[in-house]
Order: structure tokens, then sequence, then C-alpha cells
């Protein structure tokens, strides 16, 4: 995750918001790029959808959520 990029379709960005139940309020700014209405393949991501994406991928690096069991 520590490297992980943007994703460039309506797909694998589905895939990774399923990842992030407990963060719905965070990836609830790159959610709006996962409607009917949007293109397949996602246009340049905007500022606010990059920083959405660092802000998920932190959280989900930072204990409690990544944790050796």
């Amino acid at each position: 995750m520590k490297n992980a990029s943007l994703r460039t379709t309506k797909a694998q960005l589905k895939s990774f918001l399923g990842m992030w139940n407990d963060f719905s309020k965070r990836a609830k700014r790159l959610g709006a790029n996962t409607r009917a209405e949007v293109p397949p393949d996602l246009l340049k991501p905007s500022d606010v959808a990059l920083a959405a994406f660092d802000d998920l991928r932190q959280a989900l690096l930072a204990p409690p959520i990544l944790n050796f069991p």
C-alpha cells in the first residue's frame, strides 16, 4: 500500500474503495468518481482526489490498522 498509486479505471477504484468500509467519510471524495456518468477510464485526478487517496493510504498504513498478529 505504501507505494500504491491512484486507480485509473472505475472498476479499479471501486475495488480500492471496498477496502475502506470504516473510512467512508475519507473515501467519499473518491467515491464520486464511480458514478455511472463518469467514463470507465478516469480523467487526470484532481488535487482533491489525490489528497483523499493519500489520506486513505496513510490511514491504512498507520496503527492499529496495519499491525502484526
